[in-house]
């Protein structure tokens, strides 16, 4: 893993879930922070994995493959891959817009040859086993957020969204209360931690932003929030991945009524399936699917 080691940073959440689940996958896992200190030299055979947000001192390494996302190469750079046999799969988050074509059946997951292109979502990064199979009893009344709330110039962000979600929360008589960010720790808020509040939240929806849901942006936040034991709920539509365990509304308001209606029963139910669909969304599989891609590109 390069960049990033040492530097909060909210892409470091993904680089950490590919490092925990390469284990057992790779022979040696390592992780270095983005610096023209690090030698890679002793390690004959690499894969190396790497973001935009930290890679202005990326080495270009003989018979070397690349998974890069968003990572800006110089001509020369590229130049130098294609002469001294280094592989390079570029890694993009899935959206509607994705190129290619579609790894068998799976839904939001693309592979474009010609651009060397693997389009998948993030995942959950969570070990299978430690997933929460029964929904919480004891909800309580304060929703707990995990994560960004943030906006720019674009509109891409959610914080708009998310204001709404709070004025309804509070209309049923729930607090919404952002968590994490501390400072003290760069990896942010233990993911076992979290899932802990996120149970106990009325609702536990994984709210987007507006560009989010017409562009088919399938966010962290879905995944991690089914792992954790929570069915479910959106104001995006995923349900050409979830089928009906999803409970839909665009509506941030309605949403939370529809929420509020269901039965523990249903719920438990819902949670199952969903479970059940996203098994091919844990990180071991999207480095799985790594792995073949690259094999394509020989």
């Amino acid at each position: 893993m390069w960049g990033l080691k040492t530097k909060r940073h909210s892409h470091r959440f993904i680089h950490q879930g590919f490092y925990e689940n390469l284990y057992g996958l790779a022979d040696s896992v390592e992780w270095f922070d983005d610096s023209k200190k690090i030698n890679l030299s002793p390690f004959k055979k690499r894969l190396i994995f790497a973001s935009g947000m930290a890679s202005k001192h990326l080495p270009i390494y003989p018979n070397t493959d690349y998974v890069l996302h968003n990572v800006q190469l110089s001509p020369a750079q590229e130049f130098a891959a294609e002469v001294l046999s280094s592989r390079i799969l570029r890694l993009q988050v899935y959206t509607n817009t994705a190129k290619g074509t579609p790894i068998s059946s799976l839904p939001n997951v693309k592979f474009d040859k010609e651009t060397s292109t693997l389009f998948q979502p993030w995942g959950t990064p969570s070990k299978y086993s430690s997933w929460h199979r029964i929904i919480e009893k004891n909800i309580g009344e304060t929703e707990y957020w995990v994560g960004s709330i943030w906006n720019n110039k674009a509109g891409q962000g959610n914080s708009e969204t998310v204001g709404k979600y709070g004025e309804a929360l509070a209309e049923h008589g729930f607090k919404f209360k952002r968590i994490g960010g501390s400072r003290l720790n760069r990896s942010g808020l233990p993911e076992s931690k979290a899932a802990e509040f996120l149970r106990i939240s009325p609702i536990g929806a994984a709210i987007v932003g507006d560009w989010q849901s017409r562009n088919g942006y399938v966010p962290c936040r879905l995944f991690k929030n089914i792992a954790a034991g929570i069915p479910p709920n959106s104001n995006a539509d995923f349900r050409g991945m979830l089928g009906s365990a999803q409970l839909f509304a665009s509506n941030v308001k309605d949403l939370v009524g529809l929420a509020r209606e269901e039965s523990a029963k249903i719920k438990q139910n819902r949670l199952a399936e969903a479970q059940d669909s996203i098994l091919e969304y844990t990180y071991e599989n999207s480095i799985n699917r790594i792995f073949n891609c690259l094999e394509n590109l020989s």
